[in-house]
């Protein structure tokens, strides 16, 4: 299977409208956001989703995750990563993880801490995986609580207490 690759200075262009699109999500003032944060523009992705017109609910999850919209934005990520009305794009999924989980989404977390275990956007490392799922449990979101000690297999003792210290203190791993 070939997977499109695309060059390395369109991905530094891309890479800079999307800390761009950040950079004014988080300084622009709460009035002047949208009311609903991309609430409506969500909810027509998901009409377009289900009726299967997957290019649609892509533009307008992207939309609404530019405003803010964490559902939006973990569906966003989700189509990337399946390659769901687009090619495959795992570094564009696991930044809109990254920035839904930095917002507050246990799902983005869990994600992240499952992308981390088995090495998809990056290097495989358990220990980010074993945080990304703790922090995600500290919301008390079920799925996270059950596994959290599944993903702290084979950590050595610094390791977890490292771990812990930092999901305690609700400190992200670095990308």
């Amino acid at each position: 299977m070939h997977v499109y690759s695309r060059p390395k200075r369109i991905d530094a262009i891309l890479f800079a409208m999307k800390m761009l699109i950040l950079l004014l999500i988080l300084v622009m003032p709460v009035s002047a956001q949208a009311d609903d944060k991309g609430g409506e523009a969500f909810a027509q992705g998901l009409q377009a989703y289900d009726g299967g017109l997957y290019l649609d609910a892509l533009l307008l999850w992207h939309e609404a995750a530019e405003m803010g919209h964490l559902d939006a934005m973990t569906s966003l990520a989700d189509m990337l990563y399946r390659g769901i009305g687009t090619p495959v794009d795992v570094d564009g999924s696991v930044w809109w993880y990254n920035l839904a989980a930095r917002m507050g989404d246990p799902i983005a977390k869990m994600m992240l801490g499952e992308f981390s275990a088995r090495g998809i956007g990056g290097a495989r490392d358990r220990v980010k995986a074993y945080i990304w799922i703790g922090l995600a449990a500290e919301q008390g979101y079920p799925w996270a609580v059950k596994q959290r000690h599944i993903y702290a297999r084979g950590l050595d003792s610094k390791a977890l207490r490292t771990a812990d210290q930092l999901i305690s203190r609700g400190i992200f791993p670095s990308r």
